[in-house]
């Protein structure tokens, strides 16, 4: 398991989101966005590790990390 964070820059705002994805093979970043935010969010266009959410916001996957057993159990109960 591991654990994917997500930057977003929304205005003058700054969030950052975690999910759980079972494995990288074949991870894509704008994918994983897509999982997140919903199908056909995703712009085309990449701005310096950014792409477009719904026109309206910027998001990156910032991070990914390898969890072990005992992480994912405990992390599962949060996100």
């Amino acid at each position: 398991m591991f654990l994917v964070t997500i930057d977003e820059r929304n205005g003058e705002f700054e969030y950052t989101h975690h999910m759980l994805v079972p494995s990288l093979i074949d991870f894509v970043d704008t994918q994983a966005l897509e999982d997140f935010y919903g199908e056909g969010s995703v712009g085309d266009e990449e701005i310096k590790g950014f792409y477009w959410i719904y026109g309206e916001r910027i998001a990156r996957v910032a991070s990914t990390q390898p969890l072990t057993d005992d992480e994912t159990i405990t992390l599962r109960k949060f996100l």
